[in-house]
């Protein structure tokens, strides 16, 4: 089954965040950017992105084991 698929069949909760309206305008600014139409889907992938971020700063031959050697010198 395609990853988006099942992104988009993931039931949705509403936790309560709090952001400031600063970070809303960012998102905002960027949605068409992130190719979304929604505040939800932007944030729900930038989480994404992060977490992947934080995951490859913790193990930093992740990309090279997928890219080879050269990547990232």
């Amino acid at each position: 089954m395609d990853a988006m698929y099942r992104f988009h069949q993931e039931k949705r909760i509403k936790p309560g965040l709090a952001i400031t309206q600063r970070h809303i305008r960012l998102c905002d600014g960027h949605l068409r950017a992130a190719g979304v139409s929604s505040r939800n889907e932007f944030v729900e992938k930038a989480i994404e992105c992060y977490a992947g971020w934080l995951d490859v700063k913790q193990n930093p031959e992740f990309f090279r084991e997928l890219f080879g050697p050269d990547i990232g010198r």
